[in-house]
């Protein structure tokens, strides 16, 4: 194969392999997170609900992708105008599945709370974002790990702030908001 056809077909071969190790070093066929839509919030209730009230809040919430018991999060961000404390018992919030053989559950850890430093859309200076990680949400199940499905607007899941995690509601209801994702 000492020829001008075998010698070129050595050439791009040696390229070929060359680009395509360039490639994996730099990550283009490793594995990646698969960029679904935030979780939607379909209704938000809030008792007492006078402005500057300490509220019980649920937000009833669908999801197009499973998202796993014991290993994944929705992190929920408020309007700087919400009295949101720096922090929050897990026994505060509770995470009723929508599924039929999902239940209550709690958070698997106390939820990490953090205030925006800096405006990133759509947060502002001053939101505070509560990073839930979900927990078994099956706790009847003993044999396995329940997760949070797929779901539609009848079937919501819904997320509960007791009045015990102390969060309290902007004194002027209209500029309330209040945004949920796996990865703000």
């Amino acid at each position: 194969m000492n020829t001008k056809i075998g010698t070129s077909f050595g050439l791009t071969l040696v390229m070929v392999l060359g680009v395509v190790a360039t490639m994996l070093a730099l990550g283009v066929f490793g594995p990646g997170k698969v960029s679904a839509a935030a979780p939607t919030i379909t209704k938000v209730t809030a008792s007492p609900g006078a402005p500057g009230d300490t509220s019980t809040i649920k937000l009833s919430l669908t999801i197009d992708e499973e998202l796993r018991g014991n290993a994944d999060e929705i992190w929920i961000a408020f309007d700087a105008k919400y009295g949101v404390p720096s922090s929050i018992a897990k026994s505060a919030i509770s995470i009723a599945s929508g599924q039929t053989t999902g239940g209550v559950s709690n958070p698997l850890i106390d939820p990490t709370i953090a205030e925006q430093t800096a405006a990133s859309s759509p947060l502002s200076v001053g939101d505070t974002v509560v990073k839930i990680a979900i927990g078994d949400t099956e706790p009847a199940d003993t044999t396995s790990i329940g997760n949070l499905s797929v779901n539609t607007g009848q079937n919501a899941h819904i997320i509960t702030f007791s009045s015990s995690a102390a969060i309290t509601l902007p004194t002027l209801m209209s500029t309330q908001r209040i945004w949920m994702s796996k990865d703000l």
